[in-house]
């Protein structure tokens, strides 16, 4: 393991790539060389991505010159989980976290990460809302989650009563996710995680369910504010979440893979399918997406869903799928799942993190770091 600097922990950030946007993946890169924290190194997992996104990953690390930067070439395309699995194989860090290559840190987050396992020593994993970073033409706002992940107060304690709330099954795990190595390490935990190869998407739900399962890991699970990760929301045809046989897919799997009274993942899941039509007719929607016809969606409703409540909405949901994923995601590639945060005033903390992102720069007296930063800045605001 590599050696402390200042007797800090060294932190592990692995970030799967596959075919990503260049302009994206290089303001990835950019918020993490312009991090505050310095005693971390970061693997980027190539999954397989085409030659032309292979030379250009190689001739990015060449140019950035940084030996705290590496990346690991896969021959084939497997996955998400595949290619987080190899990168924490590969870590060196007493700490692992994660990047999607089309995401933004903001230059404290390493920061905030390391000094939550040095002031509790007993946590093994730490669980944070994102900042939902929505840029669509000359909009941008900073969005956090609803209710209770929307604090930026760190003096706030309320994060303590979320955890209760999460063992009831009433709240879920929020999935930015950070980690000590040895919650993956077979010999420490009877049973081990591991991100699920099965899972091409949802594979961070996934893993928050492993943990919901598993009380000893639960226990040692710190719930934090808003740490700094930047979750991009844009436009786009191609992202793996605009994938609809993809997504329902993945929700069936999760559907047949946590049951039994006990599981936590199970309680959860059926209170999405209580109150969430993606989630309640996810194998009707499934179905419909192969095949496409309207008549046998309707039969199907009618044949498996007695209660006319049931059918209005089974109906009323494909009404939405047909207007999301047939029209806006396949011509516009806009997904109406975050339209509605574009009209929250509420939760948009743009006005207060551009503050707080500034206060920063002013107590910046290295002038790499300050350009380091003022170029995420500039990205961001």
């Amino acid at each position: 393991m590599k050696e402390k600097i200042n007797n800090l922990p060294f932190i592990t950030v692995i970030i799967p790539y596959y075919n990503s946007r260049f302009d994206h993946f290089k303001e990835a890169i950019k918020s993490i060389l312009a991090q505050s924290y310095a005693n971390w190194e970061a693997i980027i997992v190539n999954d397989g991505s085409t030659v032309e996104h292979k030379l250009f990953l190689d001739d990015c690390i060449q140019e950035l010159n940084d030996k705290r930067i590496s990346v690991v070439h896969l021959k084939e395309n497997s996955g998400p989980s595949v290619a987080k699995n190899t990168g924490i194989e590969a870590a060196k860090g007493e700490i692992i976290t994660f990047l999607d290559s089309d995401d933004l840190l903001l230059p404290w987050f390493l920061k905030k990460i390391t000094d939550a396992f040095i002031h509790n020593p007993n946590i093994y994993i730490t669980a944070a809302g994102y900042v939902f970073y929505l840029h669509f033409s000359k909009i941008k706002k900073l969005l956090l989650a609803e209710v209770p992940y929307n604090s930026l107060n760190e003096e706030d304690k309320s994060t303590i009563t979320i955890l209760d709330e999460i063992k009831k099954a009433k709240l879920f795990l929020p999935v930015q996710l950070s980690f000590k190595k040895e919650v993956f390490n077979l010999f420490v935990w009877v049973e081990h995680i591991r991100f699920d190869p099965e899972f091409r998407l949802s594979e961070d739900g996934d893993l928050c369910f492993q943990i919901l399962n598993n009380n000893s890991l639960l226990e040692k699970t710190l719930i934090l504010h808003p740490t700094g990760y930047m979750y991009r929301i844009y436009p786009s045809k191609d992202r793996l979440t605009h994938k609809t046989e993809l997504r329902f897919s993945s929700r069936i799997k999760l559907i047949s893979k946590y049951t039994g009274e006990e599981s936590l993942a199970a309680k959860a899941i059926k209170r999405w399918q209580s109150s969430l039509d993606d989630w309640k007719f996810a194998e009707q929607f499934l179905r419909f997406t192969n095949n496409g016809s309207v008549i046998n969606y309707f039969k199907t409703t009618f044949d498996e869903f007695k209660d006319l409540k049931d059918r209005i909405k089974s109906i009323r949901g494909l009404i939405t799928l047909i207007l999301r994923d047939n029209f806006l995601i396949s011509v516009f590639g806009i997904d109406t799942r975050y339209v509605n945060i574009l009209f929250s005033m509420k939760r948009n903390k743009y006005k207060a993190l551009k503050e707080k992102f500034q206060n920063y720069l002013i107590s910046v007296s290295d002038e790499k770091s300050y350009l380091l930063a003022k170029s995420v800045f500039s990205t961001v605001f």
